[in-house]
């Protein structure tokens, strides 16, 4: 038995028992909505709540159900752009034990990719300077305090025509050589 609700035009499922010959619950699974978008999904024990922010971009996914309740957390800047995108043990509030985070810094200059990205992981933290070209392809990333480099350069159709690898001091010379 599946029961529907129309969301914007929309058919969406939003209850449904799956049941055996006798009349025994084998799968439930039910779904909430606040409009279009996904508040809450009940899928046997497992429980997800979501939550959003004014522009309807997920802030929050959240599963319980299981030994360590799981969660996700995305912060935006003004600009709609993500600052900050963290995950863990928690809830949709808050992390009780914060697994992996990772911060975009936007520069002056492509100001829509990010400039820089520092990622922890438990005790361990790297950051990333990272240089595009008027395209958006990446031409530069580099780790803070690291000889660990790497350049891409791109001909006039967007091929990767060259790159070069700082840590171990060679270029590489892709499509010339490959093709002739």
């Amino acid at each position: 038995m599946a029961r529907l609700k129309d969301c914007i035009g929309l058919a969406v499922v939003t209850c449904v028992t799956m049941r055996s010959a006798p009349a025994a619950n084998l799968s439930t699974f039910g779904a909430s909505y606040n409009g279009p978008q996904l508040q809450h999904v009940d899928d046997n024990a497992r429980k997800t709540d979501f939550t959003w922010d004014g522009a309807g971009r997920t802030k929050s996914a959240a599963l319980t159900g299981a030994e360590q309740p799981r969660a996700s957390h995305t912060t935006y800047d003004t600009a709609g752009r993500v600052v900050e995108s963290k995950f863990g043990e928690g809830d949709a509030v808050s992390l009780t034990r914060e697994w992996s985070k990772t911060a975009f810094g936007y520069g002056a200059v492509n100001t829509e990719l990010p400039a820089t990205s520092t990622s922890i992981e438990d005790t361990h933290a790297q950051s990333w300077n990272l240089d595009h070209d008027t395209l958006g392809q990446p031409i530069h990333a580099g780790i803070d305090g690291s000889a660990f480099n790497f350049d891409h350069h791109f001909d006039e159709s967007g091929n990767v025509v060259s790159q070069l690898s700082r840590a171990v001091s060679v270029s590489t010379r892709l499509w010339g050589c490959l093709i002739r």
